[in-house]
């Protein structure tokens, strides 16, 4: 059984009733929860020592993430301890805190996002190589920094990720294959999850605004795309854009909106013995994973979109990996068209 490790206030911490580390591409920051006991809590883990401080997380000698312990929640007496600590990766700090009022001209979204990580300690590592740079970049009043830079890696057609050292990567979508295959009666242990339809539709309108020559003029734009891979009965969705649009732009919304609802509607998570592959690397995020599971006529690669390593004394050492089909991220493999200039930002 592989080891997981707590490096904390230069100690290393083994002991765990429970443990659990989560990384995922739906969200930035993941997350981590580490439950001692008896004797083992005391030995140097306490409240006052934790909360707080940086912490880096490793398996069998690999560094599989690098946080911050936001709680550590305890149960004592007079003779006995028990503390869970639970926090975050480092980038938990870009999509809590509040973006500065600034504007960019001329600047790549890598600049963009040095210069906001920089005051962080927090390094941008550009596996996209972007090269074009944006016309005006400005955040909107009151959003985080995530939310200025996910704006941005929409437009160029990218994705946000913490890695295992707490760098803020921009990448694409499914840039890495997997080593091993997943297949139902050899490495998969159980299964759950499936098709769940209830957030799919057989038509997708986007209606919005085009701005016209005239600042105070504006024209009604619509686009309608139909998608019978799911849903065959007459079952439609409108959805109206917040802001200006072209044509184009709402043909893209329409598109994504028909690819991401499927993908993520047949979401599976398989539950494997091992946290590493057969050549040692851990399971990752934004892998291509070759699936095979007959029960739900599955037998291609699809997209690893989650890994949580866990261990508890029942189950021992347990990777749990959710896959989709890499539609689940169209829109990030397709940019947006960027933003007419204006007061707003981008």
């Amino acid at each position: 059984m592989a080891e997981l490790q707590l490096r904390l206030n230069g100690k290393g911490f083994t002991r765990w009733v429970s443990a659990r580390v989560t990384r995922s591409m739906q969200q930035l920051a993941g997350d981590f929860e580490l439950v001692v006991g008896g004797a083992w809590a005391a030995d140097g883990l306490r409240p006052s020592t934790a909360v707080g401080k940086a912490c880096e997380i490793h398996i069998a000698g690999v560094r599989v993430q690098t946080g911050i312990i936001d709680s550590a929640p305890a149960n004592f007496d007079a003779s006995s301890h028990g503390l869970r600590l639970e926090g975050r990766d480092r980038t938990s700090d870009l999509v809590d805190c509040s973006a500065p009022a600034v504007q960019w001209i001329g600047r790549t979204l890598a600049d963009v996002a040095r210069d906001l990580c920089k005051p962080f300690g927090i390094t941008v590592i550009d596996r996209a190589g972007l090269k074009t740079p944006f016309k005006t970049y400005k955040p909107h009043d009151g959003d985080t920094i995530f939310a200025a830079l996910d704006q941005g890696a929409r437009y160029r057609g990218v994705l946000l990720l913490s890695d295992a050292k707490g760098n803020l990567v921009i990448d694409r979508v499914g840039s890495v294959t997997a080593a091993d295959t997943l297949e139902l009666g050899k490495n998969i242990i159980s299964g759950s999850g499936g098709r769940d339809l209830r957030e799919c539709f057989n038509t997708y309108t986007v209606k919005g605004q085009k701005r016209g020559s005239d600042p105070d003029a504006t024209a009604q734009v619509s686009a309608t795309i139909t998608d019978h891979q799911l849903i065959t009965r007459h079952r439609p969705l409108t959805i109206v854009c917040d802001g200006p649009v072209t044509t184009g732009a709402a043909r893209t919304r329409a598109k994504w909106e028909a690819s991401v609802r499927a993908g993520r509607a047949q979401a599976i998570t398989y539950k494997v013995k091992e946290w590493r592959q057969s050549n040692g690397a851990v399971w990752e995020p934004n892998q291509k994973v070759m699936v095979i599971d007959p029960y739900n006529d599955i037998n291609e690669k699809r997209l690893i979109t989650d890994v949580t390593y866990s261990l508890d004394d029942q189950s021992g050492e347990v990777a749990e990996i959710t896959v989709m089909p890499p539609g689940a991220f169209a829109k990030l493999a397709e940019p947006e068209p960027e933003r007419e200039d204006d007061d707003d930002g981008y």
